[in-house]
């Protein structure tokens, strides 16, 4: 979403990591996130006050609340349309605002990850990897595993369970 970060930058920059730790004979544990229906449940409330935590202006905030809240949504099923709805979760897809939300949604995860594991976000997904040398690098590492869930749980996202890899 962020021009000069691409997906391939991402993997280089990881890669280039555990090559390292290879050429020390050091093994390196990745665990693959990705989150479920993540532009879909980004909720508003958390989000403004993510906006007012990086020192957004009031004005700027003031317009992505109504660009996020005056949204009417329409389901269709077969020939049979629902009521109009506002929905109170969400950031639009296939706008040029939606993924620079999301990315300010979940821009502050790393800080709940021990600095001695490392965390690469890309879109809706991310990476957390750390050198395995003791069990206290495992621990370390589960330790990380549980700081992310309880973000997630804490900014009302969910992991997507048959997606999360080792």
């Amino acid at each position: 979403f962020l021009p000069k970060s691409s997906c391939t930058l991402q993997i280089l920059s990881s890669m280039q990591d555990w090559y390292n730790s290879l050429d020390r004979k050091i093994g390196t544990d990745v665990i693959y996130f990705d989150f479920e229906k993540a532009f879909d449940k980004v909720d508003h409330q958390i989000l403004i006050r993510k906006l007012q935590e990086i020192k957004i202006d009031s004005l700027t905030i003031r317009w992505i609340a109504n660009f996020l809240s005056n949204r009417s949504h329409i389901v269709k099923i077969g020939d049979h349309f629902s009521e109009p709805f506002l929905p109170k979760t969400g950031v639009p897809q296939g706008t040029v605002l939606g993924p620079l939300l999301f990315l300010i949604y979940i821009n502050d995860l790393p800080k709940h990850i021990p600095k001695n594991i490392k965390v690469k976000l890309y879109a809706d997904d991310f990476k957390l990897y750390s050198e395995i040398k003791t069990e206290k690098d495992c621990l370390d590492l589960q330790g990380a595993i549980n700081n992310a869930y309880r973000w997630a749980k804490n900014n009302r996202l969910e992991f997507s369970i048959s997606k999360i890899h080792m």
